[in-house]
């Protein structure tokens, strides 16, 4: 079967903790790549990473990791530096994009400070836009 052209669509799945929507989720995803409906962006934004894991990909980066590499360098490096930091956000970020032939994964990975997840959340939301 041919790739089917649409416009962009935003699936989103949400629910409480253990009603499936991993499994959900990769399954949906298989199931479009296969009717041909391609390509395909999952976003994992579950610091466990159970739907980078469900569809088969072992991503050696998150963008947990990328908030964790610039943090670590911002703070070794003096104020002049910094402006270097910062411009590598972008090439950072897009080094965490797995892509493949039929989809692509963004994946927020967990930090490794304990407390919230909402910067490296904040940063998927922007990697996303």
């Amino acid at each position: 079967m041919g790739t089917i052209k649409m416009g962009k669509q935003i699936i989103a799945i949400c629910g409480k903790g253990g009603v499936g929507k991993t499994s959900f989720s990769s399954l949906l995803g298989r199931s479009l790549i296969d009717y041909g409906i391609r390509p395909i962006l999952f976003v994992d934004a579950d610091p466990v990473m159970g739907l980078t894991f469900a569809i088969g990909e072992h991503n050696s980066q998150t963008l947990s990791d990328v908030r964790d590499e610039l943090i670590i360098s911002a703070r070794a490096t003096h104020k002049a530096q910094t402006e270097h930091i910062v411009d590598q956000i972008d090439y950072l970020v897009l080094k965490t994009l797995v892509e493949r032939e039929h989809y692509s994964l963004l994946a927020m990975g967990h930090s490794s400070e304990k407390g919230c997840f909402c910067p490296a959340n904040s940063l998927l939301r922007n990697a996303i836009d």
